[in-house]
C-alpha cells in the first residue's frame, strides 16, 4: 500500500511538469497584405522572403511558387524563452537561430542542423493571386 501511494505521488509529479513553457505562445494571427504593397516587393519572384511584424517575435514570409507562400513564426522553437529570432542565410533556403545556431529549412520547417529537432511555427496562408492572407 506505502509502495502504490509512493509510486503514484512518483508519477503524479513526473506528468504534472509543465512543458508548456518551452512551447512558443499562441498569438492571434491575421495579416492581408497585397503584393503591390512595397514591403512585398521581394516576394514577385518565387525563392524570395520577407520578414513581417506579427506572430511573436515576427513572421517570415516567403513564396515557394507562384501559387504558394510558407509563413513561419521567426522564434525559434529550440528555446522560445530566449527570444531568438530566425534570421534567412545567404541560400535563401534555411533560417538559422543566432542563439543555438539551429538551422531550418524554409521550404518545409523542419530542423536541419544544431541541437533543435523542433520545426518552426508555422502559419496558414491564402493566395488569391494578388492578396495574400497570414492566420492561425
Amino acid at each position: 500500500m506505502r509502495f502504490s501511494i509512493l509510486l503514484l505521488f512518483a508519477l503524479s509529479f513526473l506528468y504534472s511538469c509543465d512543458k508548456d513553457h518551452d512551447r512558443i505562445p499562441y498569438v492571434y494571427v491575421n495579416i492581408q497584405k497585397s503584393l503591390d504593397d512595397p514591403e512585398l516587393n521581394g516576394l514577385l519572384i518565387p525563392g524570395n522572403f520577407v520578414y513581417l511584424t506579427g506572430g511573436v517575435n515576427g513572421i517570415i514570409l516567403y513564396r515557394l511558387n507562384n501559387e504558394e507562400f510558407m509563413a513561419w513564426e521567426r522564434t525559434c522553437p529550440y528555446q522560445p524563452v530566449n527570444n531568438c529570432k530566425i534570421t534567412i542565410d545567404d541560400t535563401n533556403i534555411f533560417g538559422v537561430c543566432p542563439c543555438c545556431e539551429s538551422k531550418y529549412s524554409i521550404l518545409d520547417g523542419t530542423a536541419q542542423e544544431g541541437p533543435s529537432s523542433y520545426p518552426l511555427k508555422s502559419y496558414q496562408t491564402y493566395f488569391d493571386g494578388l492578396n495574400i492572407r497570414i492566420y492561425n
